[in-house]
């Protein structure tokens, strides 16, 4: 029997939820996947990046502490923390929601993109079959890094991240 498919939220232009549909299956024109990201911030003020694993899409490319679908049934939020637990092992308070937008690419809407801010010291675990590598990096480095190397990082994680350092 093989296996069942998930179902994932959906949004309309608005970045209202209208229902759900079977992940990776076509989206239907002017519905978007939702997709809830986390920053994790260490007692340092460091970020905690993540490298996503070679096969996976974007593999290769720096982004988001976690990031993933917002299952039907969740919000944004509890994705979010959803996802922190699953990527990285961490259960910790998601707090502010510090960046939500719309991804272009090519000229066309693709999702809708949540960043929340958490806090955790606790010891990363990552799941390998989702991350290649972990690394903590300032945010004066971060900010840096994608103004000097922006190919290194996944396009939606520089667009959130440009918005919460304000460059």
């Amino acid at each position: 029997m093989p296996a069942e498919k998930s179902l994932i939220a959906i949004a309309d232009e608005h970045d209202t939820i209208v229902g759900t549909h079977v992940r990776g299956e076509p989206l239907p024109a002017g519905r978007y996947p939702m997709i809830a990201a986390v920053f994790l911030l260490n007692s340092k003020g460091c970020l905690i990046l993540q490298k996503i694993a070679a096969h996976k899409k974007w593999g290769g490319l720096w982004t988001y502490s976690a990031a993933g679908h917002v299952d039907a049934g969740e919000t944004y939020r509890i994705a979010a923390q959803r996802e922190l637990q699953e990527e990285m092992g961490i259960q910790t308070s998601i707090e502010q929601e510090i960046a939500a937008f719309p991804v272009i690419r090519e000229g066309r809407q693709i999702a809708f993109h949540h960043v929340f801010i958490a806090h955790s010291d606790a010891p990363i675990t990552p799941d390998a079959g989702e991350v290649a590598q972990v690394r903590e990096i300032s945010l004066d480095a971060l900010k840096k890094e994608l103004q000097q190397n922006p190919e290194m990082f996944f396009d939606a994680f520089a667009t959130a991240a440009k918005i919460y350092l304000g460059a």
